[in-house]
């Protein structure tokens, strides 16, 4: 006998949804039917970061609920789907019907993952001084020393993540001292300071670069490759 079959036909980030088939006296009972999104390891589904796109014309209604009182790992979004009372389920074949529902996974806010990409010049020192960060991977070339950070903290706490330093050799000055890049989708908790040291010729030999950061005072956040560039 055919069914309608619900499907998801959203860009899943970070969570599933599994395919639901219902049953023709399903259907007679009642047109209300859910999906749930659950989600992926070490991410945070909660009903309030979806939405709807556009609905099919066999849709009444999609609303979203949470399967739990606190957001949390545990937590699934219900997808609850009110379908429209014409739908003919006559014949062998199902009856597929495409659920638009929008969403985002997410991570603690607590926790920051950052990339240091520094260009290595003939003449200049780099040297690292860190904050609140640990060293959890390295990459080094001839050109290119790309080393990633994380660091764990509270809502709303702030604190200096590094300061990197870049140092004259004997012989060579930071004529064109390094520009910085960065990339986030929370710039605005970033805070980049600069010092700079010049000889009594007024040549700039050492120029230091203290990068703090803000935790977000949210509980949980999208999660994004936060990454400096120094060149």
């Amino acid at each position: 006998m055919a069914k309608i079959i619900l499907q998801a036909s959203s860009f899943r980030k970070n969570y599933n949804i599994d395919t639901v088939a219902v049953t023709a006296s399903e259907y007679n009972d009642g047109k209300t039917f859910a999906l749930e999104a659950k989600p992926e390891d070490g991410y945070v589904v909660d009903a309030a970061d979806f939405y709807n796109g556009f609905l099919q014309e066999n849709i009444e209604s999609v609303t979203y609920s949470n399967t739990i009182m606190e957001v949390g790992f545990e937590n699934n979004v219900r997808i609850n789907v009110t379908l429209k009372g014409d739908i003919n389920l006559a014949g062998s074949g199902n009856f597929l019907v495409f659920v638009a529902a929008n969403g985002e996974g997410k991570v603690p806010s607590n926790e920051l993952t950052f990339i240091d990409e520094t260009s290595v010049e003939e003449g200049i020192s780099v040297s690292n001084a860190l904050g609140t960060v640990v060293l959890i991977d390295s990459k080094i070339s001839k050109t290119i020393h790309s080393n990633t950070y994380q660091a764990i903290g509270v809502s709303g706490e702030s604190g200096i993540i590094m300061q990197k330093t870049f140092t004259a050799d004997s012989g060579y000055y930071l004529v064109d001292p390094p520009t910085w890049k960065l990339s986030s989708r929370l710039k605005s908790n970033y805070s980049i300071t600069t010092k700079e040291f010049k000889d009594s010729n007024n040549d700039l030999y050492k120029k230091i670069y203290e990068i703090s950061y803000a935790f977000p005072k949210t509980k949980f956040t999208a999660k994004y490759q936060d990454k400096i560039i120094f060149s």
